[in-house]
């Protein structure tokens, strides 16, 4: 990439945050004109995320997911925001004068202290697999089988409404795919997709800020932070989401960010604490004391909205964020004043709609079904079904099988959440059951019995034990699914009333950094080639909060703002600044190492380092083992136009191609200058059996072998198209149909 078109991308990335933000910022003023805080810059961050994903939405339905005009559309959006609307509908409550803000004791700046630094320490924790994602590109599995996949075909066709396959077992063409938005948002402005390893990293500190939300209105701020950092420290989301494209960190953080904005609305403004909880203008009890919960009123209604904007963008990002989206709706409802409710329920809703409507009705209009997975007894499904359909089973599904929890799931659960998994699932249980059996107001009660539903939902869950009936192999890969419930049940554990005594919050607090401790020593978790050691992660932690404790930042907010914010203004642009020109020289490596023989996955780096040189070829790819490797085929600029090739039917089924003039007619129709054939994979085994596309090109004098990797774990073969295939040809191959199958087993 020339230097000139990274500095391009760079100014419109700049672009298009600052002018969504800018557009945010005003809006919320103009929603939530009272809100302060935290809480706020919440709201800012929800909107202006919102905003950013209904423009891509709607750019790319008419094939417009370009980089000027998403430029240019975002600067409209935000300048419109900006100057179209006055800065609130009322004016701010004023402050008692003459009455000095409150500050945090010795006690709260230690907790505050220490929950920074347990972010902290989980940011590090999620360093080392970035790192080794920029090092060697991003290798998780459903990253390069349809999320990468996916984001790339948005950019490369400027389309984001077409429904796309990567795989003949698992229709993933049908999954929402917000995520994936960003990711070709990324590869849209930089030109490759040098962002996407660092993505997650961004979802993380938002999170985290999101769980930071859910205490702040109460201030308990410091504890909520914790139960966060325990969630997203946990292996399986390390594993998983660290360094790849998985999407289950942002989608925790819509579900956080809705049950935060929810919360506040409920909270009386008096209680809600400026950012931090270091003051409290209008609470006249002790500062970290649980105020009771108040009810949705008139005022809170926008609130309502944003929040449902943020449970939608939740199932635009993953389906099995249902159950949490399901329990917060139970919630809203419960707590909102009788005269209101009607009223209340349909901003929710219409807020769940606008954030995750798009994909929902995308799969409606193209196949009659907006979950196409589930007929409901009426609605069309893809047929013959996918293999999907036969392992889609949930935990539920095996209660009446005692051996399964012995066998499969307490060493999935051991390995996924770590050495204390059986204290972190009792918290998980008891602190929802505390709010709702002691919890001081039916409010409080409500809360707790919202994220015990939600951790009830996660059994019930589709995929969260997939795989052959009596193999629950998914289920260590999908424990994940449930860290949104997770994090909301240990959240609502400081609500309940027996925790507003000092002592016993501070127990709690203590018994959260116990766990989290416990779980982030896990040597396994630490990439040693980028992270520092044991002795160094300790030090540097101590010395943070030693910092942070004696020079007590948020004391300068109020003594030297003008001061603050120079500092803080000149040190930010200093960063950035020296950020992107460090960045530069890094993005050059990653082009040139990603996917490079340092990965090792099956010798297949053979072919990443072909397809490298291509530019802008169209590339057709068969085999249901081509998902494995597919994504670093589009090559290191990210053009090339890959399509897994199938055999589409009535209602959104995909198919493989049955007879050999079916396979010459669709890639002629296709236009591709090349063809890469690969082995049929048998699903949730190592086992290969025959594909016969290889045959099928091979067989036509238009196409000339270019590239073959012949092994009994990955057999590849590409050729190369010097004009349309011969459908009339296939004739003489003594046979049109596919042959039957026969595997080669592999122990997996």
């Amino acid at each position: 990439m020339s230097t000139g078109r990274y500095l391009l991308g760079v100014a419109a990335l700049f672009c298009i945050l600052g002018s969504l933000g800018l557009g945010a910022v005003r809006l919320r003023a103009f929603l939530l004109p009272t809100w302060r805080g935290a809480c706020a810059r919440l709201a800012e961050l929800v909107i202006g995320v919102a905003l950013l994903v209904l423009m891509m939405e709607l750019l790319g339905t008419v094939s417009l997911f370009r980089l000027v005009p998403l430029v240019v559309a975002s600067v409209l959006i935000g300048l419109g925001l900006r100057f179209g609307l006055p800065a609130s509908r009322q004016a701010p409550e004023p402050r008692a004068s003459g009455r000095p803000g409150r500050r945090l004791d010795a006690g709260g700046v230690l907790m505050t202290g220490l929950s920074l630094a347990a972010a902290l320490a989980v940011l590090g924790e999620w360093l080392g697999p970035t790192l080794s994602a920029f090092d060697n590109g991003v290798l998780g599995q459903d990253s390069i089988w349809y999320h990468m996949p996916h984001a790339a075909s948005f950019a490369i066709t400027g389309n984001v409404s077409s429904v796309r396959f990567t795989d003949v077992d698992y229709l993933n063409g049908f999954y929402p795919a917000t995520a994936e938005l960003f990711h070709a948002l990324g590869i849209v402005l930089m030109g490759n997709d040098v962002l996407s390893p660092g993505l997650n990293m961004v979802w993380l500190a938002l999170a985290l800020f999101a769980a930071w939300c859910l205490g702040a209105p109460r201030r308990l701020g410091p504890t909520t932070l914790l139960a966060g950092a325990i969630v997203l420290a946990l292996p399986t989301l390390v594993n998983t989401n660290a360094g790849s494209a998985d999407t289950d960190v942002s989608g925790l953080f819509f579900v956080i960010s809705a049950m935060a904005l929810w919360l506040n609305a409920v909270t009386p403004a008096t209680a809600a604490a400026p950012p931090g909880g270091t003051e409290s203008p209008g609470a006249a009890e002790p500062v970290g004391t649980p105020p009771a919960l108040g009810g949705v009123r008139g005022g809170s209604l926008p609130a309502l909205f944003l929040a449902g904007v943020a449970a939608g963008l939740a199932i635009s990002v993953k389906l099995n964020l249902g159950g949490p989206a399901l329990a917060l709706t139970i919630g809203v409802i419960l707590t909102t004043q009788r005269g209101i409710r009607l009223r209340a329920a349909g901003l929710w809703f219409g807020g769940a709609v606008v954030g995750g409507g798009y994909w929902l009705l995308r799969n409606l209009i193209a196949v009659g079904n907006p979950l196409p997975w589930f007929s409901f007894g009426v609605l069309p499904t893809p047929q013959p079904p996918p293999l999907q359909q036969h392992t889609n089973y949930s935990i539920v599904n095996y209660a009446t099988y005692p051996r399964i929890l012995s066998d499969w799931f307490a060493p999935a659960l051991a390995k996924g959440l770590g050495p204390w998994w059986v204290i972190i699932l009792v918290l998980a249980v008891v602190g929802p059951l505390v709010c709702i059996v002691l919890g001081g107001n039916r409010l409080i009660r409500i809360t707790g019995a919202v994220a015990l539903l939600a951790v009830i939902a996660y059994p019930l869950t589709p995929l969260s034990a997939c795989g052959p009936w009596g193999k629950p192999i998914g289920f260590h890969d999908n424990l994940r699914y449930g860290a949104s419930a997770l994090t909301m049940a240990l959240a609502v554990t400081p609500l309940a009333l027996p925790l507003a005594r000092r002592y016993v919050r501070e127990l709690v607090f203590g018994g959260f950094v116990a766990v989290l401790v416990a779980t982030i020593a896990q040597q396994r978790l630490w990439n040693s080639r980028y992270v520092l050691t044991g002795p160094g992660r300790a030090a540097a932690l101590v010395l943070v909060v030693t910092a942070i404790v004696l020079l007590r930042p948020w004391s300068w907010l109020r003594a030297r703002p003008l001061l603050l914010r120079a500092l803080a203004g000149a040190g930010a642009a200093t960063l950035v600044g020296a950020g992107v020109a460090v960045a530069y020289t890094g993005q050059r490596d990653y082009v040139h190492d990603r996917y490079s023989d340092r990965t090792g996955l099956y010798g297949i780096h053979q072919l990443w380092h072909w397809a490298d040189h291509l530019r802008h070829a169209r590339i057709a790819l068969a085999g249901s083992f081509g998902w494995y490797f597919s994504y670093p085929v589009y090559g290191d600029l990210v053009s090339n136009h890959v399509v897994f090739m199938g055999q589409r039917g009535p209602h959104g089924s995909f198919t493989a191609f049955r007879s050999c003039q079916a396979w010459r007619r669709a890639v002629n129709t296709g236009h591709f200058r090349y063809v890469v054939a690969t082995a049929k994979r048998t699903m949730w085994t190592r086992a290969l059996s025959y594909s016969p596309e290889a045959d099928w090109t091979r067989s036509d004098p238009a196409a000339k072998p270019v590239f073959r990797h012949q092994s009994n774990v990955a057999p590849v073969q590409v050729f190369k198209l010097s004009g349309p295939m011969d459908p009339a040809g296939c004739a003489h191959l003594g046979g049109v149909t596919r042959r039957p199958a026969h595997a080669r087993s592999r122990h997996r």
